[in-house]
């Protein structure tokens, strides 16, 4: 199965050397994406050959000011292969204003298996990234569940994407409750009763209308902690 920090490249790549370097156990793909490469939006790397850009010297700036402003939550990488050794220096000079210009990280490689190592690299920290984020997301959506019969998973999923972490959610007022996505006026109502419920106090019951029934839902709520296990009753 093919994991999501795949290593995406574009097809206007294809044929370049560095890619028979990569290891064998490095998964990679042709795909569409702006840069040379990209880690499914979390890094992209423009890829230069020194004696490439010594015949096209407007091409590294075109490529770069392409990604100017964007996101700051992207990694930008110039990845630079020197293959024209010790008479480059006022080559690297302008790669690296340019890097500099336009907000892009410099890496500098002075052979394709050195290239490669880059691109391993990448891969390995993007996994590790990825595992401490499902970590911490796991982590957060755990208390959320709890609420049962209030929320499926799909519900608690969509208010922490919108709401980032649960910090944000806590805070969020009833009516910021009720505009996330599958959570309707009712859920919001109790979702924002449970947040704010003193601890150690018994509030008075909430009640729901599900689809527009006369099932009434009361609901108890001992204390913040508790509140997270009590079962709502009809």
């Amino acid at each position: 199965m093919s994991m999501i920090t795949d290593l995406i490249v574009n097809y206007r790549q294809r044929g370049n050397a560095v890619l028979k370097h990569l290891d064998t156990c490095h998964k990679w793909t042709y795909g569409t994406t702006r840069a040379d490469y990209e880690y499914r939006g979390t890094v992209i790397i423009i890829y230069i050959q020194l004696r490439y850009l010594l015949s096209h010297s407007d091409y590294l700036e075109n490529r770069l000011s392409e990604f100017y402003g964007k996101s700051e939550d992207i990694t930008r990488i110039c990845l630079c292969f020197n293959d024209m050794n010790d008479s480059a220096d006022k080559l690297m000079v302008k790669v690296n204003i340019l890097c500099l210009r336009y907000d892009f990280s410099l890496l500098c490689a002075w052979s394709l298996a050195d290239c490669a190592k880059y691109f391993s690299a990448f891969g390995r920290e993007n996994h590790l990234e990825l595992q401490r984020n499902l970590q911490n997301a796991q982590r957060q959506q755990l208390p959320l569940p709890k609420i049962k019969g209030l929320l499926a998973e799909k519900e608690i999923r969509q208010a922490l994407l919108t709401k980032r972490t649960l910090a944000e959610l806590f805070r969020s007022s009833e009516h910021d409750l009720s505009l996330i996505p599958g959570i309707r006026s009712a859920k919001s109502k109790i979702l924002w009763k449970i947040f704010h419920s003193p601890l150690g106090q018994l509030s008075q019951d909430a009640t729901v209308d599900e689809k527009n029934s006369e099932k009434h839902i009361p609901f108890d709520d001992e204390s913040f902690l508790e509140s997270f296990g009590t079962q709502i009753k009809s």
